[in-house]
């Protein structure tokens, strides 16, 4: 083909990698490169190719002077996009993570690269900010470039004042426990401020819009717009396809953004911080399904750059983390913790509070929760009530204690299956394991009886306006979520995680139905509930100013005991702990196999026939999640199938995991799976 009028003279064949959808074509392909695109058809550069007699998009790999393909080549139809942008770090990253979560290069390319934009592909790229490499710095150069004030900031953290002096150099990994009324905004200006120096750049992921608009604006008023970008789906194909190119070009060195900025291909990366990385919304819902606090530990391990995850609890996959000396804590010292905390009480956590109120346990909002909300309406201050929303998954508990029920074999939690027993009753049954559970006795008390657990929020409103007359209720939740409320006192009732932010903070808080969060079935459940806990807490007033907080539960659960003492990292290595004795995530990995059960039950037996594994089940699928239309036409009701490794054996799974699916989805006859690795909902 060299030397043919065509065809480039020079490396005329490329490789490129189509974006299919079926695993056993993610790989790539030769094409030959025409004479007119020899200069724009680059490794990185998206073109479009025909495939099977069909147009598809996909990006060059490499150029080379040879093909092993014996065949003629088809030639590359066109360049659709000149910037080169699958390359280096970037492709290495995207491939990692398609190998991480045994999935297609062509999915996560999907999840990272956002949608081309034809008209911000012509434009003309302005200069750039950010250098090549980055700058040799200074070991005290941080302490230097912030003001006092920020020092002494940093300083109310245990080694905060050590962990900033190291900055500059990368490399630090930490899970920082933010102060109740941590300035955010200005400690990510600090992190941006060093970076830049060091001739770096920063991402900042947080988890939903409500959280970017503040966050972004108040950093924007610091600091200025210029090299800082905001990207997430609610900006707009063409701005944030625009933004995201700036960030490949140097001209973008900040970029604040939702779980989609996770790719961002930013230059020099120097800091990466993570917001709240305990919550669920970072485990992306598109195959092949990463959490992105994963992709963005090993973005920031394969770079040398910082990792902060941050949030006002602490998150049990982190807590691992700096168990195995990857990262280490950030933490308030205990005193400054003292000047912003309210105070934290559950009803009859003393035989003197049991003495005024002897029916505080008992009560749904027990009497010192109206007395606290009262004096705080009185004082012309707003208060919230935090309810579990309607539609939590319905979870069975001992209908004496109302403690969880737990399966006998493997301590999981129990549910209502969709079998039923000769008298017409449903079967309960291990979410986890699958074991049936005829015959339920409670591990607490021995009573055989059960309930389902379940609660919502509107009646809890209508109830609260005819005890508090005069004063308005604001609900907040999904999708009448409020961001903000006024000054003044009223009642506002919202769902954890939809808690509006007050102008000088909350009177009071009350915490109710904790029971509805705790006894849910996710592996998580334990951990997700502290930290809606306390970020609901976090915004109430300190106790200094009158700020109280009361969770109408049982003073003696641990999790309440850790409110109480606010102690989320203590929580969390206990969870943790507890699930490394119980060969639980995230000591160990579980890959789910969904779909029907004859395609799951084939798929597993190939693993195990090639790899030492664990299995367990078949399950139900979790309550509400449902398989994508391709792994759902057989007509078989869908099931779910785990995978557990044996400690040091994952990569090996992985690999074969990746095997079979490739030689099963090029046989037609075979019906589809999904593969989910580290499920956050197990079953």
């Amino acid at each position: 083909m060299a030397g043919s009028p065509h065809f480039a003279s020079e490396n005329p064949i490329a490789r490129v990698l189509p974006l299919l959808d079926v695993p056993h074509l993610d790989r790539p392909f030769d094409y030959s490169v025409p004479t007119d695109l020899s200069d724009t058809a680059q490794p990185g550069v998206r073109v479009r190719v025909t495939f099977h007699g069909r147009q598809v998009d996909g990006y060059v790999l490499e150029r080379c002077a040879q093909s092993d393909f014996p065949g003629k080549l088809t030639p590359i139809r066109k360049v659709t996009s000149p910037h080169p942008v699958f390359t280096g770090s970037y492709r290495e990253l995207v491939e990692w993570t398609a190998h991480r979560y045994a999935g297609t290069i062509a999915d996560v390319i999907r999840l990272a690269i956002p949608p081309r934009v034809a008209r911000v592909d012509k434009e003309e790229i302005p200069a750039t900010r950010v250098p090549d490499v980055l700058k040799s710095v200074d070991a005290d150069l941080s302490c230097d470039l912030l003001a006092e004030e920020s020092r002494a900031a940093w300083g109310r953290y245990r080694w905060g004042t050590s962990m900033v002096a190291a900055l500059p150099r990368g490399g630090v990994r930490a899970a920082w426990q933010l102060l109740p009324h941590e300035d955010l905004a200005a400690r990510a200006c600090d992190l941006i401020t060093v970076a830049r120096a060091a001739g770096g750049s920063v991402l900042i992921l947080v988890p939903d819009q409500y959280d970017l608009d503040p966050l972004y604006n108040d950093i924007v008023q610091r600091l200025g717009d210029t090299g800082i970008a905001a990207l997430s789906a609610a900006s707009g194909q063409a701005p944030r396809y625009r933004n995201w190119l700036y960030a490949f070009y140097g001209v973008v060195d900040v970029v604040i953004g939702t779980r989609g900025a996770a790719f961002t291909p930013l230059r020099n990366l120097h800091t990466v911080l993570m917001v709240d990385d305990g919550n669920d919304i970072y485990a992306d819902l598109h195959a092949p399904y990463p959490h992105l606090r994963d992709v963005l530990a090993h973005r920031a391990e394969s770079t040398g750059a910082n990792f902060l995850a941050a949030g006002w609890s602490c998150s049990v996959a982190m807590s691992y983390r700096v168990e195995e000396g990857w990262a280490h804590y950030l933490q308030p010292e205990h005193s400054e913790l003292k000047k912003e905390l309210p105070r934290i009480t559950a009803p009859g956590d003393s035989d003197k509070a049991l003495e005024r109120d002897p029916l505080a346990r008992a009560a749904r909002i027990p009497h010192t929760a109206f007395r606290a909300v009262k004096a705080a309406l009185e004082r012309n201050e707003p208060v919230l009530f935090q309810v579990p929303r309607r539609g939590y998954i319905p979870t069975l508990v001992c209908g004496n204690c109302r403690e969880p029920a737990r399966c006998r074999h493997c301590g999981g939690p129990l549910g209502l299956s969709r079998s039923t027993n000769a008298e017409g009753a449903s079967i309960p049954v291990c979410r986890w394991c699958g074991t049936p559970e005829p015959r339920f006795t409670c591990q607490h008390c021995g009573s055989h009886t059960l309930r389902a657990a379940t609660k919502g929020a509107g009646r809890t409103a209508e109830e609260l306006g005819r005890a508090f007359p005069g004063f308005p209720v604001v609900l907040s939740y999904g999708d009448e979520r409020k961001e903000r409320i006024a000054a003044g006192p009223m009642i506002v009732v919202s769902t954890p995680g939809s808690e509006p932010v007050a102008p000088s903070g909350y009177g009071a808080v009350v915490l109710l139905d904790p029971w509805a969060l705790t006894q849910r079935p996710d592996l998580s459940a334990d951990e997700d509930t502290l930290r809606l806990w306390c970020n609901a807490v976090r915004l109430v007033r300190p106790f200094s100013q009158g700020g109280e907080a009361i969770i109408a539960g049982e003073p003696r659960h641990p999790l309440i005991q850790g409110l109480i003492r606010w102690d989320p990292v203590g929580v969390a290595e206990r969870l943790c702990a507890e699930r490394e004795s119980a060969l639980l995530p995230p000591s160990r990995h579980f890959i789910a196999i969904d779909g029907p059960f004859s395609a799951v039950k084939d798929f597993v037996s190939d693993v195990t026939a090639e790899v030492s594994v664990d299995t367990l089940g078949p399950i139900e699928l979790p309550v509400f999640e449902s398989l994508p239309a391709s792994c759902a036409d057989s007509g078989e009701e869908p099931l779910r199938m785990l995978l557990r490794d044996n400690g040091d054996n994952f990569d090996d799974i992985l690999s074969e995991v990746r095997k079979i699916s490739r030689y099963r989805s090029a046989k037609t006859k075979n019906i589809p799976v999904r593969i989910h690795v580290d499920p956050t909902r197990i079953g």
